[in-house]
């Protein structure tokens, strides 16, 4: 726990550290769906102790928030974010149910006659693809968005454009504008 101790900011500076490798790789993939980060604390390494799911969540969004900002939202919002530090039966169904937590990369309770309970309390998050349905509304519209302001700088453009060519027509035709 002592890497916990030390605070959430130094637990991200850790990860952080180990991600920055990648950022190239990120950004040259294409379907970045199929990218998997798997966070698990070192204080857990076979423990039997896990992050608590508030704390899970914390640095899961903490490493998805690192991604949107050195690679792009796109890619943060796709990939999908696994909590490894001893997720067992008992406490998978509470860490899946934060959003950015995609599943578990499970180590010694994979051994258990309880692993099928693990498996189960993942499908009601998850659609077929593997993301979650806010994130994939949130993707959707950050993606939309994008679109819409493009196409609505192209419109002022065009329509300064298409201004530009009225008045010189109109000067042609020694007729005002706003005639």
């Amino acid at each position: 726990r002592a890497g916990r101790q030390k605070g959430s900011q130094a637990v991200l500076a850790e990860c952080a550290d180990q991600l920055a490798d990648i950022v190239p790789i990120l950004k040259s993939l294409g379907d970045k769906s199929r990218v998997v980060i798997a966070y698990e604390p070192v204080w857990a390494i076979g423990t039997g102790e896990a992050a608590t799911p508030e704390q899970a969540q914390e640095t899961h969004k903490g490493i998805r928030d690192w991604v949107a900002a050195n690679v792009d939202r796109a890619t943060a919002d796709a990939i999908r974010i696994q909590y490894g530090g001893s997720a067992n039966a008992g406490n998978a169904p509470e860490l899946s149910s934060f959003p950015d937590i995609d599943g578990f990369l499970v180590g010694g309770a994979s051994l258990k006659a309880d692993f099928m309970d693990i498996i189960k309390s993942i499908p009601a998050k998850f659609d077929v693809e593997g993301r979650t349905a806010k994130r994939k509304r949130r993707a959707f519209l950050h993606q939309h968005r994008r679109v819409l302001l493009h196409d609505l700088a192209k419109g002022i453009t065009d329509f300064g454009n298409v201004r530009s060519k009225d008045s010189s027509l109109a000067d042609a035709n020694q007729i005002s504008p706003s005639a």
